[in-house]
């Protein structure tokens, strides 16, 4: 699915806990998104197993799109929700993730190996960049090789719960040690 552009800035204005809110709407809207692109496609393949036709593709293709909307926005919100509380552990179950893309010039990463690490001259990208990694981190310089934290909101595949009239929300209170989430 097509990720869908939205600037997090333009998303959320309040605090913390109606920001909160916000993201758990926007879930909610995932979790009826993906409710209704699985009952389009339960239903495609219903007629085509009685009529042998592809009556709701259209159905199924614009659902499909819509839930790569409501998921877009439920992560701008989320990465938006974490620059402000810096919890990982947001509400409903998402969470922010953090990866470390290591960038570097090919040419000058086999230079370093040839040097530093000969059992990779079979210049190994994976093996490089774990390397790199430890060597940054231990505080040696490496010049030409920066890290890249990047943060990835993800949403839970099991959202059927925000579909329940009654649902609670999490509200998320720093403790000491963690972030972790408590009940309302």
């Amino acid at each position: 699915m097509a990720d869908v552009a939205v600037t997090p800035m333009e998303v959320l204005s309040g605090s913390v806990e109606e920001n909160e809110l916000a993201l758990t709407t926007e879930l909610r809207q995932v979790a009826q998104a993906r409710a209704g692109l699985e009952a389009a496609r339960n239903r495609l393949t219903e007629l085509k197993a009685i009529h042998g036709i592809d009556m709701m593709e259209e159905a199924l293709v614009a659902q499909g799109r819509m839930v790569s909307e409501c998921e877009a926005l439920a992560r701008a919100i989320g990465l938006q929700l974490y620059e402000q509380t810096q919890q990982k552990n947001l509400v409903a179950g998402m969470k922010i993730r953090e990866k470390v893309n290591v960038l570097y010039t090919a040419e000058m990463a086999l230079a370093y190996c040839q040097e530093h690490a000969p059992a990779l001259l079979r210049f190994d990208a994976k093996a490089f960049e774990k390397l790199a990694k430890a060597v940054i981190e231990a505080g040696q310089a490496l010049d030409w090789v920066r890290l890249e934290k990047l943060f990835e909101a993800t949403i839970p595949t099991d959202l059927n719960g925000l579909l329940m009239e009654n649902w609670i929300i999490q509200t998320h209170e720093p403790k000491e040690g963690g972030d972790a989430p408590t009940g309302a």
